[in-house]
């Protein structure tokens, strides 16, 4: 290796180059570092890990190294202190560089949509942590179901899987499985909800005999949407999880409300806490006067208020709220 000095300067006519007030060190891949034939106190950037190392009696040291950062999403340092924060609610990636480190994460499907008077399931939830290493890692929100399922949220081999979609009795069926439940909905006979896989399950409705009848509640991630029984007024969904992933606590996956039909009047039931919509009260009359379905929260994955049938809520909502991929790791 030929080195220059001259004045101030030195020059380093291969890879280091050293110049008034800093020091370039040369930029190896690890296999490049490796077919090196240098002295001990030899400096270099290792770019395959992103470090400074120098060759010692015990081989090469790491001297200083990139810390763990990343990038996507919308991204906050202020929201929980001594965290950074990456939110998504639209698919994209996650893009890891400097060292390894941990994060902490959450994912949480679309919510069910509703095409009846049952309530749709919030979107399955998942959390956890892992440790990354530098590269880019996928990330997939899950839509909203409109009078379907929810769909898939993912991240790194993690699934929040979409809620189920309510019960309609005049095309579709009963309420069906997914993330949480869909619940289930008037017909001849009692009408189960939907099974929940990383939730709780929908609600049923059975068959009426006073002209008052309606949608079981959807499911939410840690309760049952409420049954639907003939003497039982509005059946609310099930409540989500709260997470304090972004700092304060938030619930996420809340089940849809089932609705409320007959020729009395009624009202829909509420939403479950974390997005869930409430259901559509009967076009029959009633006080305060019936309202129509809601849709589920976008962002928190709850379900659809159940009320897409005429005489169950008119012309309510039937769309799950998006579901949502949240992660954390430790700034300092």
């Amino acid at each position: 290796m030929a080195i220059q000095i001259s004045g101030t300067n030195v020059i380093d006519n291969s890879r280091n180059i050293v110049n008034t007030g800093y020091v370039e060190v040369g930029s190896f891949t690890t296999p490049q570092r490796n077919a090196l034939s240098v002295p001990v106190g030899t400096m270099i950037w290792n770019s395959s890990v992103n470090e400074t190392q120098v060759y010692t009696p015990a081989g090469w040291q790491t001297a200083a190294s990139e810390p763990f950062s990343a990038t996507g999403g919308s991204k906050s340092t202020v929201s929980r202190p001594g965290f950074a924060v990456h939110t998504f609610t639209g698919s994209g990636s996650f893009v890891v560089s400097g060292q390894p480190g941990p994060v902490e994460f959450l994912v949480v499907g679309g919510g069910g949509g509703a095409p009846g008077s049952g309530g749709g399931g919030g979107g399955g939830l998942t959390s956890g942590s892992a440790t990354l290493t530098p590269g880019t890692y996928p990330v997939s929100i899950g839509s909203g179901g409109v009078s379907a399922n929810g769909g898939n949220s993912t991240f790194n081999g993690n699934t929040g899987t979409g809620g189920g979609r309510g019960g309609n009795p005049q095309t579709q069926g009963p309420g069906q499985p997914g993330g949480c439940g869909g619940g289930g909905t008037c017909t001849q006979g009692q009408a189960p909800g939907g099974t929940g896989s990383q939730g709780s399950n929908g609600g049923y409705s059975n068959v009426n005999t006073d002209q008052n009848n309606g949608g079981g509640g959807g499911g939410g991630s840690s309760q049952a949407g409420a049954n639907r029984n003939n003497t039982k007024g509005a059946t609310p969904g099930g409540n989500g999880a709260s997470s304090s992933i972004k700092g304060s606590s938030i619930t996420y996956a809340g089940g849809g409300g089932g609705a409320f039909s007959g020729f009395n009047g009624g009202q829909g039931g509420l939403g479950g806490s974390g997005g869930g919509g409430n259901g559509g009260g009967s076009g029959h009359g009633g006080s305060p006067p019936p309202a129509d379905s809601q849709a589920g929260t976008d962002g928190l994955g709850g379900g659809s208020g159940g009320g897409g049938q005429a005489g169950a809520g008119g012309n309510g909502a039937n769309e799950g709220g998006d579901g949502v991929v949240i992660i954390a790791y430790p700034t300092s």
